[in-house]
């Protein structure tokens, strides 16, 4: 992070399975890095109503066209890692680039393309079908020395009608919304949950409340996959 920002915005997924952290480790390294928790979101696939290409993940896209975040975004980054575990290089589809989920889910509805990764909310915005793929969490890094200077933010993200607003967007989990951590092996290292914080939902939670989502996989009489879905 530049030394003329005070802090960054980030969802980057690690290969370490813990996304952001350690990026605001090694980049804060010498300024006792600190990172304010802002929710977990829901990403997947958009396609248009009805799902017509039959999309149930991301082993289904290499023929289509995709509409992808710009190069080093982190939900280009989180497509490009779900294209390489289902078996695809990433360089081997095609599309548009847009600059932001916003502009994703304009590119799907507009035709011109097949289908792209985005958050559910864009989806509802455009009457989009929305295919889960993933949750992530989304942070805010800064120094230790500007901590003080986030209260106003903190006292914000701590506020009920705030997190009730930001769950209304839909798939987004402010449960440990407002908390703070500096990270470990820092001088004063320490987590700080605000006051009266919910437990949050388990990660194996979350991922059985995917996979009872109506829509999923089926298998219609003649033996095809049906991945059509049920209305967002």
């Amino acid at each position: 992070m530049a030394r003329d920002r005070d802090a960054a915005a980030i969802h980057l997924p690690h290969r370490s399975g813990i996304a952001s952290k350690p990026f605001a480790a090694t980049v804060l390294r010498d300024r006792q890095p600190v990172v304010i928790h802002l929710w977990r979101r829901e990403q997947g696939l958009l396609s248009p109503p009805g799902n017509p290409d039959r999309i149930c993940g991301p082993a289904d896209l290499p023929l289509l066209r995709i509409a992808r975040r710009r190069f080093g975004t982190g939900t280009r980054i989180l497509l490009d890692r779900l294209l390489a575990q289902s078996g695809i290089p990433p360089d081997h589809v095609s599309g548009p680039e847009a600059g932001s989920h916003l502009e994703v889910a304009v590119t799907v509805a507009t035709g011109r393309a097949d289908t792209g990764l985005g958050v559910r909310a864009t989806a509802t915005a455009l009457d989009l079908d929305f295919i889960p793929a993933a949750w992530e969490d989304f942070d805010l890094i800064l120094s230790g020395a500007m901590l003080a200077a986030a209260e106003p933010l903190l006292a914000a993200l701590r506020d009920p009608a705030v997190q009730v607003s930001v769950q209304a967007l839909g798939a987004y989990d402010s449960s440990q919304t407002g908390t703070v951590e500096v990270l470990a092996g820092q001088p004063g290292s320490a987590t700080l949950p605000r006051v009266g914080q919910r437990s949050p939902p388990s990660r194996k939670r979350i991922a059985m409340a995917i996979s009872s989502t109506p829509s999923s996989r089926r298998i219609s009489r003649s033996g095809r996959r049906d991945c059509s879905l049920a209305p967002t």
